[in-house]
């Protein structure tokens, strides 16, 4: 897909099949994982995570160790912000087994649905089909970009549909500086993989500026967990 956030759509429905014993959130994680070498990059470089064997050895630890902070640090602030329901988990032996299922079933989603929308994807390079053209586009491309829109365009509607569903609860984000801290980190990251890298095209400009925006929302997304934090400990020591 040409935007790694979309991938995370295929965490919707498996948590609907699976009636939401698989943690959402390590569905999403695995599903961007095989991307993590364009986030570090902030621009497309090789990414040895779009593979069998490479989603065990590049995909399955970092996520981990990112589903360990978002648990420990990040979740409820975050939450809290987007006025996200935030379920309870006891954590034993088995839900470590879902964590681990989830990232699997997300990261291996997302080289599945590569593969049948690049140019140079397993399904592309030995079927026809995908190489069919329909209005001047092959069918790789139109799952490429077609897939992208939709994928956001359903976590858009997944996600209001849950702020309404939660909507009785009371308030706990601090708007105004959850949006003054991730508009200010989206903007420097957008800037910085512009610069950097020195875009000079539309297509370029376009696909540095998504990937800074994702890495921009994951650093805001963490510089205001750790206000929350700092402010909650600081409340907390001057009682």
């Amino acid at each position: 897909m040409p935007y790694t956030l979309s991938h995370a759509v295929v965490a919707l429905p498996v948590s609907v099949i699976a009636r939401g014993r698989i943690p959402l959130a390590a569905m999403v994680v695995g599903s961007m994982s095989p991307d993590f070498p364009y986030l570090l990059a902030l621009s497309p470089t090789e990414a040895p995570g779009h593979s069998e064997s490479g989603v065990l050895i590049y995909c399955l630890l970092p996520s981990l160790l990112m589903l360990l902070v978002w648990y420990r640090w990040i979740e409820g602030p975050t939450l809290e912000l987007f006025r996200l329901p935030r379920r309870e988990w006891s954590f034993g032996k088995s839900s470590y087994f879902l964590v681990v299922l989830g990232v699997l079933i997300g990261a291996y989603s997302h080289v599945l649905w590569d593969a049948t929308s690049h140019f140079d994807g397993l399904f592309v390079v030995n079927s026809e089909f995908w190489n069919r053209e329909i209005l001047s586009l092959p069918m790789y491309k139109l799952n490429q970009y077609g897939g992208g829109i939709l994928g956001l365009a359903a976590l858009f509607v997944w996600y209001v549909f849950a702020v309404i569903k939660n909507r009785q609860e009371q308030y706990q984000g601090k708007l105004i500086i959850g949006v003054l801290v991730y508009s200010i980190s989206i903007v420097f990251f957008v800037l910085l993989a512009n610069i950097v890298h020195g875009s000079t095209v539309i297509i370029e400009f376009a696909v540095r500026s998504a990937i800074g925006g994702i890495v921009g929302g994951i650093c805001g997304m963490c510089m205001y967990a750790f206000m929350v934090h700092l402010q909650a400990d600081k409340k907390y020591y001057n009682e």
